[in-house]
């Protein structure tokens, strides 16, 4: 494998466990504001980019290639509401479709094309990532700070397997 589409690939790694680590941040701010349903959501969403990170471990060493973890920086730790942690949520899956969009652009400048389609799977799933959250962010700005319908989104949001 070419060595910057190794380096690349390994920073997409950090990235994802970056992300887990926000995640399991948000969920624990979440828990502690009372809301155990999108608690529960979040750490599902840090499940996945764990399983992510996972599958990019798997494609490098299929390729020959060695994986080489990087320093996670610390996460934010607390949010004003889960309106404001939703966004938060939503802007860094932006950031992650970015990132996996640079990768593919750098698969296609190198002429790799067993990365590119192994990248496509990603792709497709940033397209769900950034739905997911916009759906919840739209949620979210109808209800307000009402506890009831709250407690709606949060019951809806304990669901997610």
């Amino acid at each position: 494998m070419n060595k910057k589409m190794l380096d690349a690939l390994n920073g997409q790694i950090n990235e994802e466990l970056n992300s887990m680590y926000i995640y399991m941040a948000m969920a624990a701010d979440l828990d502690e504001m009372g809301w155990g349903g999108m608690a529960h959501w979040m750490r599902k969403q840090a499940q996945e980019e764990l399983a992510h990170a996972l599958k990019i471990q798997g494609y490098v060493k299929d390729r020959q290639g060695r994986v080489v973890f990087k320093a996670i920086g610390e996460p934010q730790l607390t949010w004003n509401t889960p309106l404001e942690l939703f966004k938060g949520a939503l802007a860094h899956e932006q950031h992650i479709t970015g990132t996996v969009h640079k990768l593919v652009k750098l698969a296609r400048e190198l002429d790799d094309i067993a990365t590119e389609v192994f990248l496509n799977y990603f792709v497709s799933e940033q397209v769900e990532e950034e739905d997911a959250a916009h759906e919840i962010v739209d949620a979210l700005e109808k209800v307000g700070n009402s506890a009831g319908p709250l407690y709606q989104v949060d019951s809806w949001l304990r669901k997610r397997e």
